[in-house]
């Protein structure tokens, strides 16, 4: 199914025809055309003067000691008001950071389950879920009940956490490997393990959202970067559609991707196309959206042929925070400084002997980066990493959070008021997990920090969500 050109999808229902202004992304050919990517960024600047003359998606307000959410819906005249946290503060109205603040520091787990209206999705590669998250919250917004029927993973690790947070069981949250158990091909006969998985999701299946394994494409995956067979996974998502007809699917991943050299965007992108979804894709910068990172995802959203049609830019440009600048390190993690730290989960990794006098080194000098004398050789000299080594900003977002938050060596993650690195709740927070998230089934730091770093913050699974079913 191929897009329409010309048009401009509003918040609302209105579409608007610009002459000469084309959509971007109808297919991943039509993105690496010159003409096209032209066009694309004057839509871009299109969409978001019409979305910041537009009323907020979104407002805040505190009353009677609760941040109360409230989400405007396209329904004339209509929105949805949801409780997000408690709070001290006096009544009166709310910034986002203010209320997501409060959000984040929330310790007890929403009741997804309340609304008359069902959002039955399903969340493959789902990790420890944190886009299962945003789209149970996307669901609460709107007074919907969320229904994850089926988040699937390979790591059992990532999946406890998931059950004990999201509230699901083990028949929901389960170990599935989807190379073996998905096929490649969109047309080919269904297997066994294909058919148990459609009968697990069941019918009308509203979103899917997916977040394949980024390592294969990752910038700092020097060994097999752009080729590698995991990357291969966008075509399991295409064929998962292919079996349970979701009128939405979402897959987010690491920017690189668009540089993987087996075409996983595009292959994934035609086979969305011959099944009737309208595609489009572009990178995001999370900081837009909240997060307290510089962490920048390529997404893809298709649309099926018979619901509202989205756009990355759109969606992006609708959901921009109102006040970025305040999202950052201090805003997500200032009041774990004095908390004290009764659990592993609450303390940083121990530093070598080397490591501990670089971190001082830092301290003392009131330094950000380590000067090259002072890194080990394989760091010294002309090198393109220059935040390894270094010390966080308490004042600016943090640096992309990974899997290596725990070691100075492998990025800017040193404390910047206490001698030591991030620990895991630290991290937890920088990637938008809640307080009431609970990492207390796994104990091991390797564990935690795989389903940490890897994992795409909530608020882009909310974003699109909210924009799929508001």
């Amino acid at each position: 199914m191929s897009a329409a050109r010309g048009n401009i999808h509003l918040d609302g229902d209105e579409v608007l025809h610009y002459p000469g202004v084309a959509r971007t992304s109808t297919t991943a050919r039509e993105c690496r055309d010159a003409s096209a990517q032209a066009a694309g960024a004057l839509n871009a600047v299109v969409a978001s003067d019409l979305a910041r003359s537009s009323p907020p998606v979104e407002t805040f307000l505190a009353s009677a000691g609760e941040v109360i959410r409230i989400v405007r819906r396209r329904d004339r005249g209509m929105s949805s008001r949801t409780t997000l946290a408690a709070t001290h503060r006096k009544d009166g109205p709310l910034t986002s950071g203010e209320a997501e603040a409060a959000f984040l520091r929330r310790g007890e787990r929403p009741n997804w389950g309340m609304g008359a209206e069902s959002v039955r999705f399903a969340d493959l590669f789902c990790g420890c879920g944190s886009l299962a998250l945003g789209t149970l919250e996307a669901a609460r917004a709107l007074h919907m009940r969320g229904e994850l029927r089926l988040a699937a993973d390979i790591d059992l690790n990532a999946l406890r956490v998931l059950r004990a947070s999201l509230g699901v069981d083990a028949h929901t949250a389960a170990r599935w490997n989807l190379t073996r158990h998905v096929k490649a091909d969109p047309t080919a006969l269904t297997s066994a393990s294909e058919r148990e998985m459609v009968a697990r999701v069941g019918s009308a299946l509203r979103i899917a959202v997916a977040g394949p394994p980024c390592q294969g494409h990752s910038a700092l995956n020097n060994h097999s970067r752009h080729d590698d067979v995991r990357n291969h996974l966008y075509l399991r998502v295409v064929r998962f559609a292919a079996l349970t007809e979701p009128d939405y699917v979402l897959i987010e991943n690491v920017a690189s991707i668009e540089n993987d050299r087996r075409r996983s965007v595009e292959r994934a992108t035609e086979g969305l196309l011959a099944l009737g979804y309208h595609v489009d894709a572009a990178l995001v910068d999370l900081n837009l959206l909240g997060v307290p990172q510089l962490r920048r995802r390529h997404v893809l959203v298709a649309c099926g042929p018979h619901v509202r049609t989205l756009s990355v830019k759109d969606v992006v440009a609708a959901h921009a925070v109102d006040d970025q600048r305040s999202r950052t390190l201090s805003w997500a993690i200032d009041d774990l400084e004095s908390m004290p730290g009764k659990l592993p989960f609450d303390h940083a990794s121990v530093s070598s002997p080397d490591n501990a006098r670089r971190i001082a080194w830092l301290h003392e000098h009131n330094a950000d980066d380590l000067p090259n004398p002072l890194r080990p050789p394989c760091h010294q000299g002309l090198h393109t990493y220059k935040s390894m080594y270094g010390r966080l900003h308490w004042d600016r977002p943090a640096q992309t959070i990974t899997s290596g938050y725990g070691s100075m060596g492998q990025g800017r993650y040193v404390h910047p008021r206490q001698r030591r690195t991030l620990t895991p709740h630290e991290a937890a927070r920088l990637q938008m997990f809640p307080d009431f998230f609970d990492f207390s089934s796994v104990t091991s730091r390797g564990a935690w920090a795989q389903m940490i770093g890897n994992a795409a913050p909530w608020k882009l699974a909310y974003a699109f969500a909210l924009e799929m079913l508001r």
